[in-house]
């Protein structure tokens, strides 16, 4: 126990959001402006999904009223903490057990491994704690509201709380160190990491489709909701009793159901636990021993299609382009969340097939289509969907402790950075190009607003990159122990989103008075077109400077 303990405050205090090397750069003069910038971000999302699973919230509990099961609020609101535990838990398991980079340090420590995988469990359990009482505590507080805080409540509310996530996380451990088991040999390894993050994303798309139904406005989807439960809801505690036992201890008779849930999810996470650590360091030495074959033959590759196709007047530009994508696809969680971010349009409109939201909208087209400036409306979405990204906020993160390679390249910095942007815009627009033709059939847009539309779109799209990879230079995150912490957890993330929503707002703005002014939608198309490209011209000075300081000589 003394281990795991002492291995937890060296994360803390080594790389986490509360290191001695973290505090005191937010305590400079520089960079005080960013603690009340995280602050307003995170209360502009607690207030806003906040609000949302109030009012959801308040329909589950009605319904399980109806039927006589007032604690089926409860039951719903662990439920969707459970399935949002299991998939994001699962994403961070594999990197914080497996993809560390302090592993190589631990595994020649005179340190159990049973100390190391626990201590990693409980940084796990620290960083999806916040997540679960965010969905938790409201569906508590609104319960006792509604039914009333009795002593049951407020006994069995801190357990909920704080062994409410033990059991989908340590689920997704358990199977996070399966995928590397079955995964560590082959050369598809990164590939299987993804495939099953994505089948456990699915969970979250399903449970939404339950919640959506059950607020549903119109009489039909309402009585079929009201008829679904009334055959089902009490097999629902039959099917899940673990769920059962934890919403039947707010309950005044409540007490030995809460004692069960702790039996079990302390059964549970022990016995997980232990299969998780079994043979855990040689799955690091199989999964590391991997890593750096599959970086070999990727270097092999690399050469020899260089030297196969001979030497360009742009190889090295090229060369430093291949390498983002490599860094991209050397980590799963890398690569999962770019790819959830060029997808984000595709999975918006399955949730909202599935939850039976996307008729509406068709409803809704016969009055888009009289809009007169429906192409503005189009282009100004794609933009505020692509524009707000972490792709190039985090690109010089994604490096780690790597960096010292790139700053002794004998390469311009202006060039490597300029390769970021290259990568970023690349992939961006090609995705942006392809929902532009989608919606140009869709939306039936006037052909020559497109004389704005796909330039514009390379334009901003630019604009954005350049502002996010300035702010990654100013500030890079270099120092994190594994993937997670230089995508997820990066402030500069937050910051770039916050300059990228400016610059819609600027664009926006303009549109909108020129309309008022009654300018005509392809001149005030092109008007933006214009202003876009003179903001691009205007900072991109500043990121050779950025690059400069970053890359060149360091003191």
């Amino acid at each position: 126990m003394k281990q795991i303990l002492l291995l937890c405050k060296a994360y803390i205090n080594g790389a986490s959001i509360f290191s001695k090397g973290r505090r005191e750069q937010m305590r400079s003069g520089q960079q005080k402006w960013i603690a009340p910038l995280a602050i307003i971000g995170l209360g502009i999302a607690f207030i806003s999904f906040g609000s949302i699973l109030i009012l959801n919230y308040r329909n589950i509990y009605q319904l399980g009223a109806v039927f006589g099961h007032p604690d089926f609020l409860i039951y719903m609101v662990m439920l969707l903490s459970w399935i949002m535990t299991l998939v994001l838990s699962f994403t961070s398991a594999i990197s914080i057990l497996f993809k560390s980079s302090d592993n190589t340090l631990l595994m020649t420590l005179p340190i159990r491994a049973a100390s190391i995988v626990w201590s990693k469990i409980l940084m796990l359990y620290a960083t999806i704690l916040p997540l679960h009482i965010f969905i938790v505590l409201p569906g508590l507080i609104i319960f006792g509201i509604r039914y009333g805080f009795t002593g049951n409540l407020l006994i069995s509310s801190p357990v909920l709380l704080l062994a409410g996530p033990i059991v989908p996380l340590i689920l997704s451990t358990t199977a996070a160190s399966l995928i590397v088991r079955t995964s560590s040999r082959s050369k598809y390894k990164t590939t299987f990491e993804v495939i099953g993050m994505i089948l456990l994303l699915g969970f979250i798309i399903t449970f939404q489709t339950l919640l959506t139904r059950m607020s549903a406005e119109t009489i039909t989807e309402s009585s079929a909701v009201y008829q679904f439960f009334a055959d089902r809801i009490d097999q629902f505690y039959t099917d899940f009793p673990p769920l059962a036992w934890a919403s039947g201890s707010v309950l005044p008779d409540g007490g030995f159901n809460l004692l069960k849930f702790i039996l079990f999810s302390g059964g549970i996470g022990l016995v997980l636990g232990w299969i998780t650590g079994r043979k855990y360091l040689l799955m690091l030495y199989a999964s590391q021993s991997a890593s750096a074959e599959s970086s070999k033959r990727n270097k092999r590759t690399d050469t020899q299609r260089f030297f196969g196709q001979g030497v360009k007047s742009h190889s090295a530009e090229s060369a430093l382009v291949r390498r983002e994508w490599m860094i991209i696809k050397s980590n799963s969680t890398f690569l999962l969340q770019t790819f959830m971010e060029l997808l984000i349009i595709p999975l918006m409109l399955g949730v909202l097939s599935l939850t039976g939201s996307l008729g509406d909208i068709k409803g809704a087209l016969d009055f888009i289509y009289s809009i007169d400036f429906i192409e503005l409306m189009v282009f100004g979405i794609l933009l505020l969907v692509f524009l707000i990204s972490s792709i190039s906020s985090t690109s010089v993160s994604r490096e780690g402790s790597t960096i010292a390679i790139s700053r002794i390249l004998p390469l311009p910095p202006g060039a490597m950075a300029w390769a970021k942007v290259r990568f970023h815009v690349t992939i961006g627009y090609s995705a942006y190009l392809i929902y532009l033709a989608a919606a140009y059939v869709f939306f039936r847009l006037d052909p020559l607003h497109l004389l704005y539309m796909i330039p514009g779109g390379f334009v901003c799209l630019s604009i954005s990159s350049v502002l996010g990879l300035i702010i990654d230079l100013k500030r890079p995150m270099l120092t994190w122990t594994h993937p997670q912490q230089a995508m997820k957890q990066n402030l500069n993330v937050l910051i770039s989103m916050g300059f990228n929503t400016l610059l819609i707002g600027f664009l926006v703005g303009i549109g909108f008075l020129l309309l008022k002014a009654g300018v005509d939608t392809l001149i005030i198309g092109l008007i933006i077109l214009i202003v876009s490209f003179s903001a691009l011209l205007l900072i991109r000075g500043r990121l050779v400077q950025a690059a400069k300081i970053c890359y060149g000589p360091q003191r």
